[in-house]
């Protein structure tokens, strides 16, 4: 192992830095390799797996700790706020704890809050069981007040084009997502709903409140388990090249 480590050391690392401007949503993998790369990966037929890797933080310490110290991943640090919540806290949480301990963690609720969600103000889902489990996707609980939510009625869309001229990934949400409320899954497919990262600015940005990133998120759950039972149903071939 010694020598193995000498042998990396010797060679010449080339590194840069790079420091881009913070608007959401550069985290996502493909915009950030596109901007870096000044190539739209997904849509010039770039193997996309193949020519980068993006890794947060939180991945690169995960890899160390299990190649180095040999430690699985079985912790994740949670940021847990709200106005629902006594104490706002960042906690390193095992995997698997009960989200109803965390909020104990930090002093209890203050009062039943009107929604928990599990991710970002944008990117987050709501979850109605307080016993659900922290996974590895984990990264932030929010405990909102009825103050912090804002109930609407979605109302028919106006065709402002303002989500498509809004989304980073020149998608159409309003095509996307009456396709898949009429079940043409296959022409959402085709419409490149995939590529949609669910950063929620086409819901947000909707003037007449269309839940859009809620609908195309459904649809991609829909794509992806008919893709996968397609590939349980179909036949292996008796000889592979």
């Amino acid at each position: 192992v010694s020598t193995i480590r000498k042998a990396r050391l010797q060679v010449p690392v080339e590194m840069s830095v790079q420091v881009l401007p913070a608007i959401f949503p550069q985290g996502d993998d493909r915009l950030l390799s596109q901007t870096l790369l000044k190539v739209d990966q997904a849509r010039s037929g770039i193997d996309f797996c193949g020519e980068t890797l993006v890794l947060c933080v939180s991945t690169v310490f995960a890899l160390y700790e299990a190649v180095v110290l040999r430690k699985p991943l079985t912790e994740r640090v949670v940021t847990i706020a709200g106005d629902a919540v006594n104490q706002a806290k960042n906690l390193r949480v095992r995997i698997g704890t009960p989200i109803s301990w965390i909020l104990e963690e930090c002093g209890g609720l203050k009062y039943m809050p009107d929604r928990i969600v599990v991710g970002g103000p944008l990117t987050g889902h709501t979850i109605i069981d307080p016993d659900t489990p922290v996974t590895k996707r984990t990264r932030a609980i929010l405990a909102l007040g009825a103050a912090e939510v804002h109930h609407v009625r979605s109302l028919p869309c106006v065709r402002c084009g303002i989500c498509v001229r809004i989304c980073p990934a020149g998608l159409q949400p309003l095509t996307l997502a009456k396709l898949v409320g009429k079940g043409e899954l296959e022409r959402a497919r085709s419409e490149d709903i995939d590529l949609c990262s669910e950063c929620g600015l086409c819901s947000f940005a909707c003037p007449s409140r269309v839940p859009l990133v809620q609908i195309i998120r459904e649809g991609k759950a829909r794509v992806n388990s008919r893709n996968t039972e397609n590939e349980r149903m179909t036949p292996w071939p008796s000889q592979v090249c």
